[in-house]
C-alpha cells in the first residue's frame, strides 16, 4: 500500500514480461537449454513430487480427478444413490492427484526420457501451490519459478563446475538488470540514494564452513 510506482500497472506487466522473456533467451543461449512444459500436478503415490520439511503444514495440494464420462447435459445421480457396482464403476479411473511443489526429481526423470546429452538441458516456467506459508508483501502461496537442469558427467559432480553456472547465471542477472534500466530508466527515483545501487558484475561465493 506505500509502494512508490514509477511505472503504470500495464507498464509493469510489459516491463517483467520484457525481462522474462530476456532471460529466457539467455537461458537457452548461455547455458544450452530448451523449454520444456512444466505438470501443473502428479498422481499421488509416484514419489517425483517433493514434500519440502516433510511437515503436513508443507504437504501438497491434493485434489480427485474422477475421470468419468458423463454426456453433457446428462446430470449424474448422486453417489449416495449409486448401487455398489455403479459406485466401483463410476470410481474406476478416478485418480488421486497433487499440485507440483518442486521439479526436482521431474526434471532427472525427463532428461533420461528426452534423451539428453551431455551439456543440454531444460528449462521450465513453474507455477506450484504451497499452502503452508503466511502471505505478506514480499511472500506469496503460489511459488512462480523457472526450473532447470543440466546434464553433466558424473566426473564434474564438484564445486568447480557449480561456481561456474553460478558465474553465467549471475551474469544472466546482470545482463537482465541493465538492459530493463535501458528499456525504462523512469524506474530509478532521481536524487535517492537507491538511485545508484546496482547489483556486483562479479559474485562472491561463500561456504557454509566459512559462514
Amino acid at each position: 500500500a506505500n509502494s512508490t510506482r514509477r511505472l503504470s500497472r500495464i507498464e509493469m506487466q510489459k516491463a517483467m514480461t520484457k525481462v522474462k522473456r530476456f532471460i529466457e533467451r539467455r537461458l537457452e543461449t548461455d547455458l544450452n537449454l530448451f523449454e520444456h512444459t512444466a505438470p501443473i500436478a502428479f498422481a499421488t503415490g509416484t514419489g517425483v513430487n517433493d514434500e519440502l520439511d516433510g511437515s503436513e503444514s508443507k504437504s501438497p495440494v491434493k485434489f480427485v480427478v474422477p475421470n468419468q464420462y458423463i454426456p453433457r447435459g446428462i446430470k449424474p445421480k448422486p453417489a449416495s444413490e449409486l448401487t455398489p457396482e455403479e459406485l466401483q464403476q463410476a470410481n474406476r479411473y478416478k485418480m488421486d492427484c497433487e499440485v507440483v511443489q518442486s521439479l526436482a526429481k521431474w526434471k532427472r526423470i525427463m532428461l533420461g526420457r528426452l534423451g539428453v546429452d551431455v551439456g543440454e538441458g531444460i528449462y521450465c516456467s513453474s507455477t506450484s501451490i504451497r499452502k503452508g506459508y503466511k502471505g505478506d508483501v514480499t511472500h506469496s502461496a503460489i511459488a512462480d519459478q523457472w526450473d532447470y537442469e543440466v546434464r553433466i558427467r558424473k566426473e564434474d559432480r564438484k564445486v568447480e563446475t557449480l561456481k561456474s553456472y553460478v558465474k553465467i547465471i549471475w551474469k544472466i542477472i546482470t545482463d537482465a538488470e541493465d538492459y530493463i534500466l535501458n528499456e525504462y530508466p523512469q524506474i530509478l527515483l532521481p536524487g535517492h540514494p537507491t538511485s545508484s545501487f546496482r547489483l556486483p558484475k562479479e559474485i562472491t561465493f561463500v561456504t557454509a564452513e566459512e559462514l
